[in-house]
């Protein structure tokens, strides 16, 4: 059978838009993975900062585990609750000037523990900047954009981070 939707604009039948409000201050996003249908935790954003930062280790390098051994490069990490709780469901978005512009999700590579994360780059390590940030399972930014840079070493293709809720 064949369904057709239509729409019809909102003033026309007596709704009117909220007016915004002037600035706010805290918003809740629950938190649920793709997966998951009940919320984990609730994160609170402030209106002048994020709500996750980079572990204070910053970055670390480890050597590929997997089969493709020296053949592999990558930016991976985890994403973990105040508490340490890990969190699954979070967009990682990795870029770069090259026009990467890819997300992966945190929960979906248990290779890093409990909300781990993988994002493959390409098939040999090289040194090479890119951009990560954190991002609610509904999209909204938790943390700020920082700057990564990978390694040509074998010994040093992965470059693993860790957000935690701030």
């Amino acid at each position: 059978p064949f369904i057709e939707v239509t729409a019809t604009p909102r003033d026309a039948i007596g709704i009117t838009a909220p007016s915004p409000t002037a600035s706010p201050t805290r918003t809740p996003i629950p938190v649920s993975g793709p997966a998951l249908s009940t919320p984990q935790s609730v994160v609170t954003v402030t209106a002048d900062g994020f709500a996750f930062v980079m572990s204070e280790e910053g970055v670390r390098y480890a050597q590929n585990d997997n089969e493709r051994g020296c053949n592999w490069a990558s930016i991976a990490g985890t994403v973990t609750a105040r508490d340490g709780a890990p969190l699954d469901g979070y967009a990682v978005r990795v870029s770069d000037a090259d026009g990467l512009d890819e997300r992966v999700f945190s929960g979906a590579s248990r290779g890093f523990g409990p909300g781990g994360f993988e994002m493959p780059l390409n098939g040999a390590p090289r040194t090479s900047r890119y951009s990560v940030q954190l991002f609610s399972p509904q999209g909204a930014p938790l943390s700020d954009t920082y700057s990564i840079e990978t390694r040509a070493a074998c010994d040093g293709n992965v470059a693993v981070i860790r957000f935690v809720e701030s």
